[in-house]
């Protein structure tokens, strides 16, 4: 059976992950921390907008290395919904 004639349930049922690798990286090295926002409230804005409350985040830079250089990464401290 050709890909395009297969349905949604046939695709599924495929175990496409057998041809996948597993990455193995060790965790990242985050130096000091360069922005953080604490107990974060806004209202909602607009029909489309969603309410912020008590938002927790910071940002800290990724310690330099050959393989990775340096980037800015955004990690969240604790999050409830």
């Amino acid at each position: 059976m050709r890909p395009e004639e297969r349905n949604v349930q046939e695709h599924g049922r495929t175990d496409d992950r057998a041809n996948l690798k597993e990455i193995n990286r060790p965790p990242a090295a985050f130096g000091p921390e360069k922005f953080a926002a604490r107990r974060l409230s806004l209202p909602k804005h607009g029909d489309f907008g969603v309410a912020l409350k008590d938002i927790n985040f910071s940002v800290r830079a990724a310690r330099s290395s050959a393989s990775r250089g340096s980037r800015a990464t955004a990690r969240t401290n604790s999050w409830k919904p």
